[in-house]
């Protein structure tokens, strides 16, 4: 994965934070070791779990805010990427594979 401020953020991380951050959304709390432990991660700090609820949720925003930043930086790579793809073999005169509906599938691959 890419790295940000030299820390690299994972898959794992993202789907944490988006977890996180529907939690936060809801008015719900997050496990506070786990929000913190990728808060430490994410800006290099050392801080100890809390049970403060104002804490627990600007660490939150804060997670949310380098998440924000790394796919603004990697959408833009993931998007070229995807294009490279779809320019191979079998593409159609608009660059997309064409594929079959369910309804063609089904006729075509019956066996009476």
């Amino acid at each position: 994965m890419e790295n940000i401020n030299n820390t690299e953020i994972t898959k794992e991380d993202i789907v944490a934070a988006e977890s996180m951050w529907k939690a936060r959304q809801k008015g719900l709390y997050y496990n506070s070791g786990l929000v913190t432990q990728l808060y430490n991660k994410l800006y290099h700090t050392n801080l100890n779990p809390t049970s403060c609820g104002s804490c627990i949720r600007h660490r939150i925003d804060g997670i949310w805010k380098k998440i924000e930043e790394y796919k603004k930086i990697t959408e833009p790579q993931v998007q070229e990427e995807r294009n490279e793809k779809e320019s191979g073999d079998g593409e159609t005169s608009k660059g997309k594979v064409a594929k079959k509906s369910k309804k063609e599938i089904v006729k075509t691959d019956k066996v009476d």
